[in-house]
């Protein structure tokens, strides 16, 4: 998937859990992560984690994770 990751400009990670949970937001570890999930008003869980020894997040590749890379932008 990385190669295709590295032509994209925008990207929606959506996710179902295997088990029922509060709604959460993956914010990753940079904070325009976390900045994000408060404007969208994810109100209990946030996780800020680094990923998982199965490999990369998506949101973990390239551009997405670069502070200066806007997650949303105005209308």
């Amino acid at each position: 998937i990385q190669p295709f990751l590295a032509t994209v400009d925008l990207l929606l990670d959506i996710h179902s859990m295997q088990q029922p949970c509060v709604p959460l937001m993956m914010a990753g570890m940079v904070a325009k992560g976390r900045d994000l999930a408060a404007q969208v008003g994810i109100p209990s869980a946030v996780i800020t984690d680094s990923g998982h020894t199965e490999g990369m997040r998506m949101r973990d590749y390239a551009a997405f994770r670069d502070p200066a890379t806007a997650l949303v932008t105005p209308s």
